[in-house]
């Protein structure tokens, strides 16, 4: 049986979504913001894996630059065997280490942010950062004026959604 009492709450949606977008008026001085700001309430590598995943962010090196270091001595095979051994997998090391050290593995990033706007752009033939951005941006900028514009916004008694 199916839930009927859901209820959709916007400011949590935005909130939750705020965490993903850069939160910042116009400039007029450099102001940082933390593109990682979303992923803070994680453990440290949690939040790398789910940075990589939604954002493609190369967060490690690659397998071939670890792999280099360690022919090159920089990994050494008591440090590859601790590294098994920590995660429980002692009684199958020779097969790990063969795993670290020779499997080929794909390594591509497939990011979650672009996905929507790369899948108009190819089925059709719709450039959303094209068609949506120009204007967006221009009524943004209009409505949060710092008292340049030509014009003010005609509706002043509503926040930018209404």
């Amino acid at each position: 049986m199916q839930n009927t009492n859901l209820v959709f709450d916007e400011h949590a949606v935005l909130h939750n979504l705020a965490h993903y977008l850069p939160s910042q008026r116009p400039l007029k001085d450099f102001v940082h913001h933390n593109t990682l700001h979303a992923f803070q309430t994680l453990k440290f590598h949690d939040g790398l894996r789910e940075a990589s995943t939604t954002f493609g962010y190369k967060v490690y090196l690659s397998l071939d630059e670890y792999r280099e270091k360690y022919k090159k001595g920089e990994i050494t095979i008591e440090a590859l065997l601790w590294a098994i051994d920590q995660m429980g997998l002692s009684s199958a090391s020779n097969a790990w280490l063969e795993k670290l050290t020779k499997t080929e593995y794909d390594e591509s990033l497939h990011p979650r942010v672009g996905r929507f706007r790369n899948k108009w752009k190819s089925s059709y033939k719709i450039n959303l950062d094209k068609s949506v951005h120009s204007p967006l941006f221009r009524l943004i900028a209009n409505f949060i004026d710092q008292g340049i514009a030509i014009r003010s916004f005609p509706v002043t008694n509503k926040g930018f959604l209404n």
